[in-house]
C-alpha cells in the first residue's frame, strides 16, 4: 500500500489470481485517516467493531437465500459434527471461501482438461483449503 505525502491518494497493489492488480483511489475532499508513524514505522490497528460487524452483515447477505445444505456440505470431512444442526455464521463465512476460491481455482486452471479432471483437482483443492 502506498500513500502521497498529502494522504489524499492511496495506490494498493495485491495479487488477483492471476497477476498483480493496482487499485487507486483520489480523495477529493479530506485525508484517509493513517495512524501516526513513530520511529520510522506505521502501525495498523485491528479492525475496529464497526468494519467487523459490516463484515459479518456482508456474510450474512450473501448466504441469505443459500440452501442449508450449501452452507454445511464441508462438514462432511468433520465426523464429530451433526449435519441436522442449523448453519452458523462460520459455516457460512467457511462456505463463501470455498465459492470464491473454486471460482479462482476454475479461471486457474489450463485449458485442455476435461470437465471431470477439472471438477475432481477442484473438489481436492477445496478440500484443503476449507
Amino acid at each position: 500500500m502506498f500513500t502521497n505525502c498529502a494522504a489524499n491518494r492511496v495506490k494498493v497493489l495485491y495479487w488477483g489470481g492471476r497477476g498483480l492488480n493496482l487499485w487507486c483511489q483520489r480523495l477529493e475532499v479530506g485525508q484517509y485517516p493513517f495512524p501516526p508513524v513513530t520511529d520510522g514505522s506505521l502501525q495498523l490497528l485491528p479492525p475496529s467493531d464497526d468494519q467487523t460487524e459490516r463484515a459479518n452483515r456482508v456474510t450474512e447477505c450473501w448466504a441469505w437465500d443459500r440452501l442449508a445444505t450449501e452452507l454445511t456440505g464441508h462438514r462432511s470431512a468433520s465426523p464429530w459434527d451433526s449435519d441436522p444442526r442449523r448453519p452458523s455464521h462460520a459455516d457460512k463465512r467457511r462456505a463463501w471461501r470455498r465459492e470464491l476460491l473454486a471460482e479462482q481455482i476454475h479461471a486457474a486452471l489450463r485449458l485442455g482438461l476435461t470437465e471431470t479432471e477439472i471438477q475432481d483437482a477442484a473438489e481436492r483443492l477445496l478440500n484443503l483449503a476449507a
